[in-house]
């Protein structure tokens, strides 16, 4: 896809707001984004995501998690990423997602930390399918596998379910990248587990 010169210079932004963990470079990155998106030809509902997506940033702060900006900026990282390929806005997210789980320790936030190894698990996964050999998808896989350990049936069942449709993508194309029936096996496993779960 062709990218504008706004959402080169809306990645850097982005990138800088990952490292600085302050509520205003949220807000304004997402104001940015938005803007980057309209001048780029989205839809007035697209466009709105991301100063919506920061806005709840800093509604989520107030709940003592120090992460969240890191995490709200990885998302908006990886959905630039996703939408218009461009490739280092992935890597940027995955670090960033990186750096934000450093802030959550599994046995003290168990749902932040849960959430933000489904959501590394996306943006690996992203990256991999465009890569080749299959490192990134190797890490989405246990991105989430891992979030599984605290993303339960019983607990939380509709996290579950996310995740588990997450990891049969994933597991689906790290077979066909190594040509394994073993791992499509369980990719329909998983997806099938997560179409029951919304029945």
């Amino acid at each position: 896809a062709r990218i504008p010169a706004t959402l080169a210079a809306l990645e850097k932004l982005l990138d800088r707001s990952a490292i600085r963990i302050a509520g205003y470079v949220t807000l304004g990155v997402g104001l940015a984004a938005g803007i980057a998106f309209m001048i780029a030809g989205a839809t007035i509902v697209g466009s709105l995501h991301y100063p919506l997506l920061a806005v709840g940033a800093i509604s989520w702060m107030h709940k003592s998690f120090p992460g969240a900006p890191l995490v709200f900026a990885a998302g908006a990282l990886a959905d630039l990423g996703t939408e218009f390929g461009v490739n280092g806005a992935l890597r940027e997210a995955i670090d960033a997602y990186f750096e934000a789980l450093a802030l959550a320790p599994r046995q003290q936030r168990s749902d932040d930390w849960a959430m933000t190894q489904n959501n590394l698990g996306n943006a690996l996964r992203s990256l991999g399918e465009r890569k080749s050999g299959t490192e990134r998808l190797e890490q989405a896989v246990a991105a989430y596998r891992a979030a599984l350990k605290e993303r339960t049936q019983t607990r939380v069942p509709l996290d579950w379910a996310i995740t588990q449709f997450n990891l049969g993508q994933a597991l689906w194309a790290l077979g066909e990248r190594r040509r394994n029936r073993a791992l499509q096996t369980e990719a329909k496993e998983a997806v099938g587990n997560a179409a029951k779960a919304f029945r």
